[in-house]
C-alpha cells in the first residue's frame, strides 16, 4: 500500500474516531484539538492523565491513546491500549467503540504484514458495515492476490533457469491466472513454450505479449526464433519490421546468442539478412 492511500485512510479513520467520541470537558477539547492537529505527544500526555474507569470514556480514551502510539510508530504501545479498548468495549457490550478499536488493530496488523491476523480484526468491522473494515479487507485481498503473483512467477523463473520449462510453464500460468494481462509474465511463458516444442502456442502468446506492452524487445527476438521454428520467413521478417529496432541489435543477438543462430539455421532471411548487413558508420 502506498504513503498516500495509507494516509488517506488514516486521516478517515481519524476524524470518524474524533466525532464517535465524547468531548465534554475543556481537557478533552484540548486532546481533540492536538489529535486533529497531529500532535500526538501533546495529546499522549494528557490521555496518560486521565483517570481510567470501567466506562465507555475511557475505552475511546484508550483506543484514542492507541491510535496516537501508532502514528508516531510505538507499535507495542499502540497494541496494549488498542487491546484494552477492544476488551473494555465487548465486556460494556459497545460495539461502535469495539468495531472503531479492532479496526485500528487490523490497521496496525496490517502495517505489520501479519495479514492472517488484521483479517480477524476487519471481520469484526465487515460484519457491522465498516466501511474502513472493508476497505482494508479489499487492500488485503488485493496483497495477498500479488503475492500469490509474484511466489508464481518467480518459482516459473526459477523452474526455466534450470531448463524445467513444463514447470516454468505451470507456475507462469498460475501468475497469469491472476493477473492475465501481465506483459512479462506472457513473454516468460512465451518463452518457455519455445523452448518446450509447442511453437504455435509460443507465437499466440508472445503476441499478446507484444500487444499489451510493444516496447519489450525480447518479444521479438523470441518472435523471430519461434517463426524460424516454424519456417516461415515471412513472418521473421515481418516480426523484425514490426519491432522499430535497428538491425543492429538482431545482428548483435546473432552474434551473442547461440540459441538464436541454431534456430535460425535454416532461414534464408536470416541468412540473408546477415552476409548482407553492412553496420551503421
Amino acid at each position: 500500500m502506498s504513503n498516500y492511500t495509507c494516509t488517506g485512510i488514516f486521516v478517515a479513520f481519524l476524524l470518524c474516531l474524533l466525532s464517535s467520541s465524547i468531548y465534554a470537558s475543556e481537557t478533552n477539547q484540548d486532546i481533540k484539538k492536538l489529535l486533529e492537529e497531529d500532535r500526538y505527544e501533546e495529546a499522549i500526555s494528557k490521555m496518560e492523565l486521565l483517570p481510567r474507569k470501567d466506562t465507555i470514556s475511557s475505552a475511546r480514551v484508550l483506543n484514542a491513546l492507541g491510535w496516537a502510539y501508532l502514528k508516531l510508530g510505538n507499535y507495542q504501545k499502540a497494541k496494549d491500549n488498542l487491546q484494552a479498548s477492544y476488551e473494555l468495549a465487548k465486556k460494556l457490550d459497545n460495539q461502535e467503540v469495539a468495531v472503531i478499536s479492532s479496526n485500528n488493530l487490523g490497521i496496525l496488523a496490517y502495517l505489520e504484514n501479519d495479514l492472517e491476523k488484521a483479517e480477524k480484526y476487519f471481520y469484526i468491522g465487515k460484519r457491522k458495515n465498516s466501511r474502513t473494515a472493508l476497505t482494508y479487507l479489499d487492500l488485503i485481498e488485493k496483497k495477498n492476490r500479488n503475492i500469490r503473483f509474484q511466489e508464481a512467477l518467480l518459482n516459473g523463473i526459477d523452474l526455466r533457469r534450470k531448463q524445467d520449462f513444463k514447470g516454468a510453464i505451470g507456475n507462469y500460468e498460475k501468475a497469469l491466472s491472476i493477473q492475465p494481462n501481465d506483459a512479462a509474465t506472457l513473454e516468460y511463458k512465451g518463452y518457455a513454450l519455445l523452448r518446450d516444442g509447442q511453437h504455435d502456442l509460443s507465437v499466440k502468446t508472445l503476441d499478446k505479449a507484444k500487444t499489451l506492452d510493444p516496447t519489450r524487445k525480447f518479444v521479438y527476438l523470441n518472435l523471430v526464433k519461434a517463426y524460424c521454428m516454424l519456417q516461415s520467413d515471412q513472418d521473421v521478417q515481418q516480426s523484425i519490421i514490426e519491432s522499430s529496432l535497428e538491425i543492429d541489435e538482431f545482428v548483435q543477438w546473432y552474434a551473442a546468442d547461440s540459441e538464436f543462430r541454431k534456430m535460425c539455421s535454416n532461414s534464408t532471411y536470416i541468412s540473408e539478412l546477415m552476409n548482407d548487413y553492412e553496420p551503421n558508420e
